[in-house]
C-alpha cells in the first residue's frame, strides 16, 4: 500500500487477469488472512501496471512482505509459468 493506492500480483492467465481485463471495477473488503469479510467493502479500480510502474509496486510488495514476495512467490510464477503465463501486477485505487 502507498497512500491510497493498493497493488497486488497475479498470473497473467490467472480468471481475476481476465475478468480485470473486461471490467476494472472492483470491491475490496478487509479480511484475515483466511479470507473472511472484517469490514465495510470499498468500490475502487485496477489497473494492470508496466515498465516502471510494474517494477515499483514489485519493490513495494518485497519491501512489505519479504520472505512471502521477495522468494516465495516469484519462486512460484517462475515455477509455474509454463502454465500460468508471466507475472501481472495491478494497482487498486478507490473509485469516487
Amino acid at each position: 500500500m502507498e497512500g491510497d493506492h493498493a497493488y497486488f500480483r497475479t498470473y497473467e492467465t490467472a480468471g481475476k487477469t481476465k475478468r480485470l481485463r473486461n471490467d476494472s471495477h472492483v470491491e475490496l473488503t478487509p479480511s484475515t488472512t483466511r479470507g473472511t469479510p472484517t469490514g465495510t467493502p470499498v468500490p475502487a479500480e485496477a489497473r494492470r501496471l508496466d515498465g516502471a510502474e510494474y517494477r515499483h509496486a514489485g519493490r513495494l510488495l518485497r519491501r512489505k512482505h519479504p520472505l512471502l514476495h521477495g522468494i516465495v512467490v516469484p519462486l512460484g510464477h517462475r515455477l509455474g509459468r509454463t502454465k500460468t503465463g508471466h507475472t501481472v501486477h495491478f494497482e487498486l485505487t478507490p473509485s469516487s
